[in-house]
């Protein structure tokens, strides 16, 4: 199909059962709508976790450059950032992530992650200790 969003979709249906078929269907969404910033962000975000984050940082930097990048965007290009070493900047798309979607635990937890790599423990404690009290709020532990 020739129609903007299709193969996006696919790709996402695909992702965690096919990634590599995922990705071909994220290029082909690219190919017909290049301005799909959600299909850069979630071709680099698979690229990622494949931990080629070279060939991810290109999509992740369209996605998040885009004139409204979502939350999710700029969390792909932070981690990007940060696990191609360039760890500040990578730090700032994470805390733009964050206070784009402050409840989403995967983004602190990056941070967390970015911050002890930093050399700054104190604000990596703190990430955690925020990780740590909204799991605990969300998934409260049943007393006796």
């Amino acid at each position: 199909s020739s129609a903007p969003g299709v193969h996006y979709m696919h790709g996402v249906y695909l992702l965690a059962r096919d990634p590599d078929a995922a990705f071909a269907e994220f290029k082909h969404e690219l190919e017909i709508a290049p301005s799909n910033s959600a299909a850069d962000a979630m071709l680099a975000w698979g690229l990622l976790l494949r931990e080629d984050s070279d060939l991810a940082l290109p999509f992740a930097q369209k996605a998040a450059e885009c004139p409204q990048p979502t939350a999710f965007a700029k969390y792909v290009y932070g981690r990007a950032l940060v696990e191609t070493g360039q760890m500040k900047r990578g730090v700032e798309f994470l805390q733009a992530a964050a206070n784009a979607d402050n409840n989403n635990v995967d983004i602190h937890v990056s941070l967390a992650e970015a911050y002890a790599r930093l050399g700054q423990p104190a604000q990596a404690r703190r990430e955690r200790e925020y990780v740590m009290q909204t799991e605990s709020e969300n998934h409260p532990v049943a007393q006796p």
